[in-house]
């Protein structure tokens, strides 16, 4: 969890991200459920509120797939109101962070 957040701020630091934005300014569908308010700063915080994955069947296929599981995360209901509590994303927050990070590549990388 550290080396994502690290990999945060190194972007903050090139100015490709403000920990004030919102997270659906680089990734739009992610505002779906309630989500719309969570900052960059409260998704590496644990303060997303999505720390599970709930409805889908996930197997090794699907972890392997990053379209999938970023349309699988986008899709989750918030746990709690975003920004409201916190609670380790242990589950889901190397796969936010990497979607994240995804979009603001600015190289384009997606593999």
């Amino acid at each position: 969890m550290g080396i994502g957040a690290l990999c945060v701020a190194v972007l903050v630091d090139r100015r490709l991200l403000k920990y004030e934005d919102l997270v659906t300014k680089y990734w739009p569908q992610f505002g779906q459920h309630g989500k719309d308010n969570v900052t960059v700063s409260m998704l590496v915080s644990h303060q997303a509120g999505v720390p599970n994955i709930f409805g889908y069947d996930v197997d090794e296929n699907t972890i392997r797939d990053r379209n999938k599981m970023g349309e699988i995360l986008a899709d989750q209901k918030p746990m709690w109101p975003p920004g409201t509590a916190h609670g380790y994303h242990a589950i889901t927050q190397g796969f936010l962070v990497d979607q994240l990070l995804l979009r603001v590549d600015p190289r384009g990388r997606r593999s």
